[in-house]
């Protein structure tokens, strides 16, 4: 990762895409790799969130929030207060085949 790192500009950001729920797990990961975003694609509870801006100050969260249905709003809302951002995404997590919804797909 420092090799990585000196060929970006200091403005750039690095994420880590996470499937992790566990924080103590999610610190680890950020440690190891450097980044100074993570992007967290499962729900958290709210402690655990707390866990993470307690142990990673400057570190910035972006949570993912799957578009399936109108309940992703409610969830978005729900979470923005601890998070830096939120990601919608229109990809399923449900499904056993992963399978991304292209715009062109909606016609």
């Amino acid at each position: 990762m420092p090799r990585l790192r000196r060929l970006c500009h200091l403005q750039s950001l690095l994420i880590l895409l996470t499937s992790k729920q566990d924080p103590t797990e999610i610190i680890a990961q950020q440690r190891r790799c450097r980044t100074n975003v993570i992007q967290l694609v499962n729900r958290l509870l709210i402690s655990d969130y707390r866990a993470l801006w307690e142990a990673l100050p400057g570190i910035d969260l972006v949570q993912v929030v799957h578009v399936i249905g109108e309940e992703a709003v409610d969830e978005a809302i729900a979470v923005a207060p601890y998070v830096n951002g939120i990601l919608l995404d229109s990809g399923n997590p449900n499904l056993v085949v992963k399978k991304l919804k292209m715009m062109s797909d909606e016609t």
